[in-house]
């Protein structure tokens, strides 16, 4: 049935309204820009502009690099520092090179991307290093500082290789090492200070009797300059030291000084409370007073746990409130377009009796109800859509909101075990969070291609395991697409299988390797994984062997699509699956 041309016309109208909605629906939410840096940086601007000054026209770029950085817009704050630094560059300005790769770093370090992030530090200490200049050395520096320090608190020391967390733990020194003269030679108290506690938490890490020294000096500068909230956690770092190095007595002094100071000051501080408790605890059981060892262990769980419910009853309370105003506004929406709809309803009756009661003007009268109701359609099926989008938005809020409170949980724990089941778990979260986006990136319900989807996980899997080196070898032909029913466990079953590629099989291996290959045979879809780690034995109640987790995801996966699975651990370990596709 063919439209008339007036309904074409209208027709394009509404489908460009609908995409200038869509696109600005998928706007990012940044933070507003703050007015008096824009005006500072748009005056700059203007006398670049008059004065024709390359130094000035940086100096405006690298301004506004900085205020969207500080909104949450990384990428327009890397494009203008990059505008900046292709202008320093052909100046020659060191300094500014150098700074510009400093803030390029930082802005990659904020989203996670570490070999970014490491990649501008290291090109702005190759320039800093040859210009020899102080300031440009200490900014070089202590962003290789923080860029180590960072990668160790993302990762987490005991989640790593050992070779790993050796290579990181000597990287952090090295640099904190070269920046500590250049500080002394800037003579900067503060910082001269936070370098000698990061040193000598470094030095007692290794058992080196060095980090009394720092802390001494650490303790020295807090002194001088009157910061009694440092004095005192210097003192406390003391005492710890004292205590590893089977010092009881002189650790026993240093604490009680600690505790002078600290009773003197106006405002408690959770932190050194429970640094206080730690340190008596590690006093009583070096000197084997096990009874007050374990009431200050009990102290500091006390202390832990009512952090830990403020935080739990905080988050409760903010979430059920969002979610009461949430289910308030779709029910005044709901109510709104209900009475819309009914309005709607008896305009058309209307326009129905008219057409019935005018037999003359009844063909007008057809084209009126038609185009009407045509509208109609259109605005539901908009409705629709939006209700769709609104649905995997707050599917994707839920999801990372689900991840930040086991975040906030595992940051509170202490058990190893129980640490690693938690980052288990937000993988997991994360391979649903990646099939949520593979399912609706196109705004339509269609089967994924299996190639991205696998590899994206993986890749996934080994970056959040520190096995990045590993190059994956896949045989994933690009015409396989999974079923929306079957991305979820084939989604599930492959992060299971890399994350325990990266835990057993990669963990001291010389050539980690990893294939995975899939395939149509027939009816049916073909999985294959292997690496080429000692394989292991699954267990199974002939063995003795308890079950994990993982596997029990894999085999209630492998039954849900109604497949077969098996493990060869002839050469390394391989794993086999084929169901109905």
């Amino acid at each position: 049935m063919r439209l008339p041309l007036s309904l074409k016309f209208l027709l394009g109208i509404g489908l460009i309204f609908l995409a200038m909605e869509h696109s600005a629906a998928q706007e990012p939410d940044y933070q507003p820009l703050q007015p008096d840096k824009v005006e500072w940086a748009e005056q700059v601007g203007r006398h670049a502009k008059v004065r024709k000054d390359s130094n000035l026209l940086a100096e405006y770029h690298y301004l506004y690099g900085k205020i969207y950085d500080a909104s949450g817009n990384f990428l327009m704050a890397k494009r203008h520092f990059l505008h900046s630094l292709r202008i320093q560059e052909a100046r020659g300005h060191t300094f500014a090179i150098v700074r510009l790769y400093f803030r390029l770093s930082t802005a990659e370090k904020l989203q996670l991307h570490q070999i970014e992030a490491l990649r501008y530090a290291r090109l702005g200490l190759r320039i800093a290093e040859r210009s020899k200049s102080d300031e440009s050395l200490y900014l070089a520096y202590g962003q290789m500082v923080a860029i180590y320090s960072n990668y160790d608190h993302i990762h987490g020391n005991k989640t790593l290789p050992i070779s790993t967390r050796e290579a990181n733990s000597d990287s952090l020194v090295k640099y904190l090492n070269k920046v500590e003269p250049v500080a002394r030679r800037l003579g900067k108290p503060s910082e001269i200070m936070g370098l000698d506690s990061r040193l000598g938490e470094e030095m007692l890490r290794s058992r080196n009797r060095e980090a009394i020294t720092y802390f001494k000096e650490a303790l020295d500068i807090s002194m001088q300059l009157a910061k009694p909230y440092d004095q005192v956690n210097k003192l406390l770092n003391l005492s710890n030291a004292y205590i590893v190095f089977g010092q009881p007595k002189e650790a026993y002094g240093f604490l009680q000084r600690a505790k002078t100071i600290y009773n003197t000051l106006y405002q408690d501080s959770r932190v050194i409370a429970l640094g206080f408790e730690d340190t008596y605890a590690n006093y009583y059981e070096a000197v084997g007073n096990w009874k007050a060892a374990l009431e200050h262990t009990k102290k500091r769980h006390e202390l832990e746990k009512r952090d830990y419910i403020a935080d739990h009853e905080g988050a409760v309370t903010r979430l059920g409130m969002e979610f009461e105003s949430e289910k308030k506004e779709a029910l005044l929406e709901s109510q709104r377009k209900e009475l819309a709809l009914k309005s709607e309803n008896i305009k058309t009756q209307r326009w129905l009796l008219v057409a019935v009661s005018a037999l003359l003007l009844l063909a007008v009268s057809g084209v009126a109800v038609y185009y009407r109701l045509f509208r109609q359609k259109a605005r539901i099926g908009r409705q629709n859509a939006e209700l769709v989008q609104e649905q995997n938005h707050r599917v994707k809020n839920n999801l990372q909101v689900v991840s930040g409170l086991l975040q906030l949980q595992a940051n509170r724990l202490s058990d190893t075990a129980a640490i690693a089941a938690l980052e288990d778990t937000q993988l997991r979260l994360k391979v649903m969070a990646a099939l949520q986006k593979k399912l609706y990136e196109n705004d339509r319900l269609t089967p994924i291609k299996a190639a991205d989807f696998i590899q994206e996980l993986v890749d996934m899997a080994l970056l959040s395991f520190g096995c990045t080196p590993i190059v994956p070898h896949y045989e994933i032909p690009e015409t396989i697409e999974l079923p929306l029913d079957y991305a979820l466990p084939v989604g599930l079953i492959v992060n299971e299988l890399t994350t325990n590629a990266c835990k057993y099989a990669f963990a001291d291996h010389p050539d980690p390797r990893l294939t995975v290959r899939m395939w149509r045979q027939d009816n049916d879809l073909h999985l294959q994984l292997a690496d080429n780690g000692s394989g292991f034995k699954p267990p199974s109640p002939t063995n003795g062997v308890r079950q994990s987790l993982g596997m029990k995801i894999i085999d209630l996966q492998v039954k849900q699509l109604k497949g077969k699975s098996s493990f060869d651990i002839t050469e390394g370990t391989t794993f086999r699956m084929h169901f109905r596709g």
